[in-house]
């Protein structure tokens, strides 16, 4: 199991997150709720001049091979990475990514990414399999999501590293979580088959944008 810190900088008088002036909230039990996640915050605050530092932390579990993991699970994974290999449209990167999101209702849904000349109109996998999901199955909650590549160009080292979600896809998978107020695991996954498991997909894009900024 790994865990992951992440500091927080923002002013001690104001409690306001650097420049973009999020508001944080504090409750009785020293932790704090922004944008419907808790952020835990340690009681041994250091201060620096007018600035207080806090952070916060998630864990996620690391796996040599999705073989170790349980059949629901790796048949997820599995699914995720067949959408990468047959579905991907990525003739200008070369890099083809695919992700499965397994239904409450038991139904897995694949999308992958698909490119286009101009740029800004092609679409991530995880975005692809989102909408997906939003456009057919809206009543359905989504209770686990994977991710995973394939590259014919691919290095041995390049074959190890797991995919991680770009910030756009992080926020459409954010804005998910809230839409059906509850979260799910997301597995992150190498073309080797390594996996890193995250219990909380909202784990990836901490002090996130929301509705109730608007």
């Amino acid at each position: 199991m790994h865990r992951i810190i992440i500091p927080l900088l923002f002013h001690a008088p104001r409690l306001s997150f650097n420049t973009y002036n999020v508001k944080i909230r504090y409750q009785q039990n020293d932790s704090i709720i922004n944008h419907g996640f808790v952020l835990q915050i340690f009681r041994n605050l250091h201060y620096i001049g007018a600035k207080a530092m806090a952070t916060f932390q998630f864990s996620y579990d690391t796996f040599d091979h999705y073989s170790e993991l349980s059949p629901e699970e790796a048949e997820l994974v599995l699914q995720a990475m067949k959408a990468a290999e047959d579905l991907a449209y990525a003739p200008y990167s070369q890099f083809q990514v695919g992700a499965a999101v397994r239904l409450a209702n038991g139904l897995i849904i694949k999308g992958s990414n698909q490119e286009n000349a101009s740029s800004p109109a092609g679409i991530c996998a995880e975005r692809s399999a989102l909408s997906v999901v939003s456009a057919q199955y809206p009543s359905e909650k989504i209770t686990a999501m994977a991710v995973a590549y394939y590259r014919n160009t691919h290095t041995a080292h390049g074959l190890e590293q797991v995919i991680s979600p770009c910030g756009i896809c992080r926020q459409s998978i954010t804005e998910y979580i809230h839409r059906q107020d509850n979260t799910f695991p997301i597995y992150l996954c190498s073309p080797k088959g390594a996996v890193y498991r995250i219990q909380d997909a909202g784990n990836l894009l901490p002090l996130s944008f929301g509705a109730e900024i608007l």
